[in-house]
């Protein structure tokens, strides 16, 4: 397969191209490769420091951001894999937003308290949408209790917090319902925002609305222990859902300790993220706790109680003294940043495990982690912020929508994924592509891979790059032609390939678009054979003086493939084809110290063992690094590194079941 013809594309001056293709055995060890413009020897040694300095746990690039489960077992990975994975999904990202915050108050008048709505009927006209059919109707305009929380520890003055239904209310029901689903739909993640702890620490327990009570309004989140050991301590750690300020850290008579961090997004918009019940300290939070007001209703006097009848301090239901709140107020905290343990704090934390007598029903108490999400747009006037639903489900827990590959009424802010990702089902980061398309961000790399048969996906979605790119991935060839024609009459072009074999072992192709610029010439070439691939070469770069840009080698059905992608450069490069990594490594390195750098790596999988591809290009003042043979867990702890150094992925590859990685960072 050809596109397009060489009519498409303007010659440019002489390229000085250089073949080298050396063929020096087979081998069938898959040698761990480390090449660059940096000392490979020294590298390895500051990485090492790193690692031992601060351990990568903390950013799992593979970490899936689940609602109900965190998917512990391979059972329930495999399903999900499964789920969904059906037709070759074709994406381009809308216009982006307008840079203006959305208007989230449209409605004159803040309401104080309202007794408007004790339930939103099912089945009554809303003049919702009927081409979407969630999994469970939203609940989103609710009734309940504005939230007056401290500004600071030191402030006596507090912050407005409002229920959808209190910040909307137009004194008739279905007008109030119709102008909170517009709200709702205006609510998107315009930065990333992370689950408040790593997937195997904890999962959900009630969503907006209350489990096993439909019409009992939450309006929260509340996170559970996922798989806490029998008798022992079941906190643990909470973790900053974005980059941020604490805005707000101190002792509540309902809440027990509250942490409220606020996170700065674009044109002035803001989100605030709550955290409740929070341990700081044993000895310092029972004593807060013997001060509650045990007249103001039931709740707090089974706590009173409680903590009164306890001759000793618990540490399964109060924690240590060690276990305080690391951050303070005014502090700046990064997106993932343990900021606190989970606990039993306040009477809106651990009442719910207390009878009438006062006698804690469980050994570990009602440990959790209540979590809200706020925000506040530039139309509002003073300090008053409106809660959402952070998965844009607005109903129950227990329906199973809080999962990913569930159909939701409005959108989900809790990224679905890291932007950097690894070892992902297919199906969920093609069901959320949009969701950094929406803050600016394009995929720049994208690998599809699979898994005992499974369809895996590693790539990473960055800025700095056109704003208009479109994909279409793990398409038959035929999907792949149509897409094709249709990206080069919108004035694109390939910028990236891949090539996966499905589970019968038949192709199934994969690329990134991006514009075409003025005299961009390419010619795209899916699956040539070796006879072939000699052919084009001698056509292209020999005689058209055309450069190299993306390559990728794979075997089926008996042959050794080739995809390639020839553009009109305007620069050398030179290409390499080794069995050997070693003799890979030495290659890169030389070419480094020459002035040449990888744009393109490939660990092609043919008849007689692995090959490895390379395309590298003149210097352009960067550094860049290529590795190979990562495992997975490698692969995460030299993604951390490199973050931590300004790098960049370039690019993304995972092969050999899915059990190894390649990759490109550049700088």
């Amino acid at each position: 397969m050809t596109r397009p013809s060489t009519s498409h594309r303007l010659l440019i001056a002489l390229l000085g191209a250089a073949l080298l293709q050396c063929d020096r055995g087979r081998t069938d060890v898959d040698a761990p490769g480390l090449a660059g413009s940096l000392d490979a020897a020294e590298l390895e040694r500051q990485k090492a420091a790193a690692d031992e300095a601060d351990p990568p746990e903390e950013h799992n690039l593979s970490e899936l951001h689940f609602g109900v489960t965190a998917l512990q077992t391979e059972t329930e990975f495999d399903a999900l894999v499964d789920e969904g994975l059906r037709t070759s999904p074709r994406y381009r990202p809308p216009a982006p937003d307008p840079l203006e915050p959305p208007v989230w108050n449209s409605h004159d008048g803040i309401v104080a308290s309202s007794a408007l709505m004790k339930s939103v009927a099912a089945g009554l006209d809303y003049g919702i949408d009927d081409s979407v059919t969630p999994c469970v109707e939203p609940r989103v305009a609710i009734t309940c209790c504005t939230y007056k929380l401290k500004t600071s520890d030191a402030s006596s003055t507090t912050t407005s917090y409002y229920r959808p239904s209190e910040l909307f209310d137009t004194g008739n029901i279905l007008l109030t319902y119709a102008a909170v689903m517009d709200f709702a739909a205006q609510v998107r993640a315009r930065i990333p925002l992370f689950l408040p702890f790593t997937s195997k620490d904890a999962k959900l327990a009630h969503g907006w609305m209350y489990n096993g009570d439909e019409q009992k309004a939450h309006g929260s989140i509340d996170y559970v222990p996922a798989n806490p050991p029998s008798g022992a301590d079941p906190s643990f750690k909470v973790r900053a859902s974005a980059d941020g300020v604490v805005v707000a850290k101190y002792w509540d008579v309902w809440h027990g300790n509250v942490l409220i961090l606020e996170h700065a997004g674009p044109s002035g918009l803001t989100y605030r993220t709550l955290y409740f019940h929070l341990r700081d300290g044993a000895t310092h939070d029972f004593n807060l706790a013997k001060m509650t007001d045990a007249t103001k209703g039931n709740a707090e006097f089974r706590y009173r109680t409680w903590v009164n009848n306890q001759d000793s301090v618990d540490a399964k239901l109060w924690g240590t003294d060690q276990q305080k709140i690391p951050v303070d107020l005014d502090d700046t905290v990064r997106a993932g940043q343990f900021i606190a343990w989970s606990g039993n704090t306040g009477p809106g934390g651990a009442s719910a495990a207390i009878d009438d007598q006062g006698t804690m029903t469980s050994s570990t108490g009602n440990n959790h982690l209540h979590y809200m999400l706020a925000v506040k747009s530039a139309s509002l006037t003073g300090d008053e912020w409106v809660f959402v639903d952070p998965y844009g489900v607005y109903g129950q827990a227990s329906t199973g929508c809080y999962d990913l590959l569930k159909t939701t009424r409005f959108d989900r802010l809790i990224a679905p994924y890291f932007p950097t990702f690894h070892g992902v089902p297919l199906a969920v980061v093609n069901g959320y592509l949009g969701y950094y398309a929406h803050m600016g961000l394009q995929l720049a790399t994208l690998s599809v891979h699979t898994r005992d048969g499974k369809v895996l996906a590693s790539g990473s979605f960055q800025g700095g790059f056109d704003p208009t790119w479109a994909v279409f991935n793990y398409a038959t060839p035929a999907e792949f032609d149509s897409f094709f024609a249709e990206a080069h009459g919108a004035g694109m072009r390939p910028y990236e390939l891949g090539v996966t074999l499905d589970s019968q072992g038949h192709r199934r192709f994969s690329a990134i678009y991006r514009p075409r610029a003025d005299g961009d010439g390419y010619d795209t070439f899916m699956q040539l054979s070796n006879d072939g691939w000699g052919s084009e070469w001698q056509s292209k770069v020999v005689s058209s003086h055309m450069g190299l840009h993306d390559f990728f080698g794979y075997h089926e059905g008996g042959n050794d493939l080739q995809a390639a992608l020839f553009v009109n450069t305007g620069s050398d490069f030179y290409y390499h084809r080794h069995t050997s990594s070693q003799d890979m490594v030495n290659l890169v390195n030389g070419d480094a110290d020459d002035g040449y750098l990888p744009v393109s790596f490939n660990v092609a999988e043919l008849a007689n063992g692995n090959v490895y591809f390379n395309v590298i290009t003149a210097k352009t003042g960067d550094a860049r690094m290529v590795r190979w043979g990562m495992s997975p867990a490698e692969y995460q702890s030299w993604s951390n590194y490199f973050w931590a150094n300004g790098f960049r992925l370039r690019k993304v590859q995972g092969y050999a079941n899915s059990s190894r990685y390649a990759a490109i960072w550049s700088k």
